[in-house]
């Protein structure tokens, strides 16, 4: 079973973490959750504490405590789960139920999507504007199999076996060094997650560059990294994404075939005042559909709303 906690970060007394390893302050998305309930709280009034919200990581519903829990008051935040499960159970036991990595909106009458935002490292730092900015083109992140098709393109020489381990790759590329691909270019690979640059160096970095490549992580086309940039003021190169409200219609490019990036990335930096704008549209995209107070807005509106047909 799992322990059920008070969230100090968030310190409300209706607010409760279900864990079965890692405590709430080590998970990737601790930052942003206490941010997006704080702006809630604000927004929910009085009201907030009508109702008992749990967060849970994770695919499994197992160790999940609710049986005790008013369905008519109990909302569910579900992190974690990069399989992207529709809880369709939870969602029948409960009020509300915001969960990130779903494939789709509206699946299910109260189930919403919910940002994945910005990991606990990461620091937040005042955008720079696009003269200002060192990089033309950053990626940092571990080279996954799915990710052999993006150094192909970056790396040089191109060559790179899809199956060709980490630890037989690393001699012959500097998977931890620069690598020149468009501009001034910095892209360091690495072997696992979090393996590489310090949150705040990392941070420094993506505030300095103007466009943030954001290949797909492991199991889904969703990273942190697409939200981090955006927070970033960078211009974010993505896979096709899940058609989800904070995605559609965004100012992110979206490329089908890394071979593209090249010649998409010089189109963008060629153009100074096309690409100042399209920064200007990412940071209000950032503000208006992805923030802790966009997310704190649109789930106050849901909990309202459903609240009205109970």
């Amino acid at each position: 079973m799992a322990d059920s906690i008070r969230v100090a970060e968030i310190d409300q007394p209706n607010v409760t973490f279900q864990r079965d390893v890692r405590p709430f302050g080590e998970m990737c998305e601790a930052s942003y959750l206490a941010g997006i309930f704080r702006n809630l709280a604000l927004e929910m009034g009085q009201n907030f504490f009508d109702y008992q919200f749990i967060i849970f990581s994770g695919r499994s519903t197992d160790y999940l405590q609710i049986s005790d829990c008013d369905p008519r008051n109990t909302v569910i935040i579900q992190i974690s789960d990069e399989l992207s499960g529709v809880p369709h159970e939870l969602c029948g036991r409960t009020l509300a139920v915001f969960k990130n990595y779903l494939p789709s909106e509206r699946l299910l009458p109260n189930l919403f999507s919910l940002p994945l935002g910005y990991v606990v490292s990461t620091p937040y730092l005042p955008p720079l504007p696009m003269r200002e900015r060192r990089y033309d083109v950053f990626f940092s992140g571990a080279l996954r199999k799915n990710r052999r098709k993006l150094f192909r393109v970056v790396a040089n020489p191109h060559y790179c076996p899809i199956l060709l381990p980490y630890r037989l790759l690393a001699p012959f590329h500097p998977l931890g060094e620069h690598l020149k691909f468009v501009g001034n270019s910095y892209i360091p690979f690495t072997e696992r997650f979090r393996d590489g640059l310090p949150g705040d160096k990392y941070a420094e970095i993506l505030t300095s560059s103007r466009v943030a490549l954001c290949p797909s992580g492991y199991y889904t086309p969703e990273t942190f990294r697409h939200f981090e940039a955006m927070r970033a003021g960078a211009i974010v190169v993505s896979e096709p994404l899940p058609e989800l409200d904070f995605y559609v219609g965004s100012p992110i490019v979206v490329i089908r075939d890394w071979r593209s990036a090249r010649r998409t990335i010089q189109n963008l930096l060629a153009d100074p005042d096309a690409l100042a704008e399209r920064q200007q549209r990412t940071l209000d995209w950032w503000e208006r559909h992805c923030s802790e107070h966009a997310v704190a807005i649109r789930m106050a509106s849901a909990i309202s709303e459903l609240s009205k047909r109970v």
